[in-house]
C-alpha cells in the first residue's frame, strides 16, 4: 500500500498540532483498557487470583534481572529490567489513583478500602488513615519523600502525558501534548527545509529541565505561533476553556485577534509549560 504524504507546514515542514484537539480528552485509563482487549484476550479467561500470581511472577522475574542481568545473544547484558519494572510499577499507581477517584462510588470504595490495608505509597492513596497514633507522622511518609529528592522530582518530565486525568487543566494537558509533540518532531521529523525553526529544534538539550525549559518553550511557542494564523480552529479547545474579563472567548471575537492569542499562548499554555519543570513541594 503507497504511504500518503505526511502534512506538513509550508514554512517549517513541522505537522498541524492537531494534538490540540485532543487536549480536552478525558478517561485515559478507559481508553487503555478498551485497547489493550485484544492483547490481553488469555488473561481475561483467569481468574484474579491467577492473575495476581502471574503478573507477581513476573515482577520477581524483573527484579531478578535488576540484581543479575540476562545476557542477550548478541552477548550485551539485557539492562532494561530496571526501566520496565519502573514503567510497570507507574503503570499500577496511576491505574489506582485514577480508579480512587472514579465517578462510581461502588469502584472509588474498593480501591480505598484496598488502599487502606496498606502502608506503603503510593498504594495508600488515603493519607490520613495511615497516620500513627500521634497524628504527626505517616508511616514510610518520610522513605517516600527521599526517594522522590533522590530522583529529583519535578525536574524533567517523567513522562509528557502524566496530565491526562479528569481535574487536570485543559492547559496542563495541551502543555504536556505540546512537549510530546516537540519530543516527537525532535526524534522522528524530516524537515522539508531546514529553517531557524528546526535547528533551534534539534539543538536542544534532552530532557527538558529548569535549567534549559526557557529554550523548549521558545521552539514550542514559534510552532504555536505559526498554527495560530495557518489553523486557528485546533486552538478552539482552549479558547472554549478560557474567558478574560468575564466574557466566553469562542464567538465573541475573531480567532487572529493579538490579545486572545497572547493570553491563550503567551500566558495560558506558557505557564502551564514553565511549570511541567517546576520542582514539587514534599
Amino acid at each position: 500500500m503507497k504511504r500518503l504524504p505526511r502534512r506538513v507546514s509550508e514554512k517549517t515542514g513541522a505537522p498541524d498540532p492537531i494534538f490540540l484537539k485532543s487536549a480536552p480528552r478525558q478517561d485515559g485509563i478507559g481508553l487503555l483498557l478498551s485497547a489493550s482487549r485484544t492483547d490481553r484476550g488469555p488473561l481475561r479467561q483467569l481468574a484474579t487470583d491467577e492473575i495476581s500470581k502471574t503478573v507477581w511472577l513476573g515482577i520477581l522475574e524483573l527484579s531478578e534481572r535488576v540484581f543479575w542481568p540476562k545476557i542477550l545473544p548478541s552477548g550485551l547484558l539485557d539492562n532494561r529490567a530496571a526501566k520496565d519494572l519502573a514503567a510497570m510499577a507507574t503503570a499500577a499507581a496511576d491505574i489506582l489513583e485514577e480508579l480512587a477517584f472514579f465517578d462510581s462510588p461502588e469502584i472509588s470504595r474498593q480501591v480505598e478500602f484496598a488502599g487502606m490495608a496498606k502502608n506503603r505509597w503510593p498504594v495508600n492513596l488515603s493519607l490520613g488513615a495511615k497516620k500513627n497514633v500521634t497524628g504527626a507522622i505517616l508511616e514510610g511518609a518520610e522513605k517516600a519523600k527521599a526517594y522522590l529528592v533522590k530522583i529529583r522530582l519535578g525536574e524533567a518530565p517523567a513522562h509528557a502525558l502524566k496530565h491526562m486525568g479528569r481535574d487536570t487543566s485543559i492547559f496542563n494537558r495541551a502543555a504536556q501534548l505540546l512537549l510530546q509533540g516537540l519530543l516527537d518532531l525532535k526524534v522522528r521529523a524530516i524537515p522539508t527545509k531546514m529553517t531557524s525553526w528546526f535547528r533551534d529544534l534539534y539543538a536542544l538539550e534532552s530532557p527538558m529541565t529548569g535549567a534549559n525549559v526557557g529554550k523548549w518553550w521558545s521552539v514550542g511557542k514559534r510552532w504555536m505561533d505559526e498554527q495560530w494564523k495557518k489553523n486557528p480552529d485546533l486552538f478552539k479547545p482552549l479558547i472554549e476553556a478560557c474567558r478574560i474579563e468575564g466574557k466566553k472567548l469562542a464567538g465573541e471575537a475573531p480567532l487572529y485577534g493579538s490579545e486572545i492569542r497572547a493570553h491563550i499562548i503567551d500566558l495560558r499554555l506558557k505557564r502551564s509549560f514553565l511549570a511541567l519543570v517546576r520542582p514539587s513541594v514534599l
